[in-house]
């Protein structure tokens, strides 16, 4: 009996370890599968300006959208590599203006030199509920700001509140070249105006998705390409089979951010071909439809033939094939070129 016994408690001590055993086994698979699962909600969302994945919800924030000089004596640049995507129209007298959009405020390290704002940056700007940052601006320019209901940040108003002034350059380079933003101005400036950061929604260019590609279709070989917005700004695009990106030059030169000397590279370049007008005693600004065209799509070494439309301010630019199916963009920045149809693209 009392061997019984003795059997009996080795037993019931064998299946309280076992069971020890499975408990403690099923809580390190509950605390892993824990772990991952709080790893995977750190990165839930999508970036609406580059399809990248993303920590944050950056489709509830309104994106920043900088105008920023890109007139040679203005360069190199500040913070400009940081941006998400890139629109490049000319300004005036041959020189370009850059559109620098951020989804994440936080990304705004410091960026400029900023500049004015003309009519078609607001109607391009509208359909991304943005705040957009300017220096100045024509008379229509501050009338698509009214009439497009634009959150903005305006030197000319606030400038000494939230605006780094660089003394330096102001007396090399001019004082119109010396004016940059940071995250800190930027926030200083949102509150000051009382902006509500929150968006009523954009949807950005359509994208392939994640671990996927697109490859323009035909036979247009696009390693490197050529966009003339006129004689005196004339943008190159090299492209990098290893990091499938493009290395932006212009006027024969590297395209730098001045803050750590790096290279702009993007993944997709657009060429939009329109009619542009230089209006009359205007100082050689310009004017441009923004309704509909003909184009390039150049992404992964290759390019093709695009049609595009906008139409109403409201509406985000749309890129389709010449059979107007959606083209999706590769993950990653794009730029954007706007040129006059009389202006020169290459491609090789």
């Amino acid at each position: 009996m009392n061997n019984m016994r003795i059997v009996l408690v080795l037993l019931c001590g064998i299946i309280f370890f076992t069971g020890c055993l499975k408990s403690n086994s099923n809580k390190g698979i509950d605390d892993n599968s824990q772990s991952l699962s709080e790893k995977d909600k750190k990165i839930q969302y999508i970036n609406p300006l580059t399809g990248e994945m993303s920590e944050k919800d950056l489709s509830k924030q309104k994106p920043v959208i900088a105008m920023v000089s890109n007139i040679k004596k203005a360069l190199p640049q500040m913070g400009i590599s940081k941006a998400d995507i890139f629109i490049e129209i000319l300004a005036e007298g041959g020189i370009t203006r850059i559109m620098a959009f951020f989804s994440d405020i936080e990304n705004i390290v410091k960026v400029g030199p900023i500049r004015s704002i003309r009519k078609y940056y607001g109607d391009i700007a509208k359909a991304y509920d943005p705040i957009i940052v300017h220096f100045g601006g024509s008379d229509t320019g501050y009338s698509s700001i009214k009439n497009n209901r634009l959150s903005n940040i305006d030197g000319m108003v606030i400038g000494s509140e939230v605006f780094i002034q660089d003394k330096d350059l102001a007396k090399k380079k001019g004082k119109e070249h010396s004016y940059f933003i940071d995250k800190s101005g930027l926030k200083k400036g949102i509150e000051n105006k009382r902006i509500d950061i929150s968006t009523k929604g954009y949807k950005g260019p359509s994208f392939i998705g994640d671990k996927e590609v697109y490859i323009p279709y035909g036979d247009f070989i696009g390693n490197e390409i050529i966009v003339e917005h006129s004689r005196s700004a004339i943008s190159r695009f090299v492209y990098d089979s290893e990091k499938e990106s493009y290395l932006k030059y212009q006027n024969g030169e590297e395209h730098i951010d001045g803050i750590d000397n790096s290279q702009i590279m993007v993944n997709n370049i657009v060429v939009l071909k329109t009619d542009v007008e230089i209006l009359p005693n205007q100082g050689g600004r310009i004017d441009l439809d923004l309704s509909k065209g003909e184009g390039y799509f150049v992404t992964m070494g290759k390019y093709q033939k695009i049609l595009w439309e906008k139409g109403s301010a409201e509406k985000e630019i749309s890129i389709t094939d010449l059979d107007g199916n959606l083209i999706p963009f590769n993950n990653g920045k794009t730029w954007y070129n706007i040129i006059s149809k009389t202006a020169n693209f290459q491609g090789k």
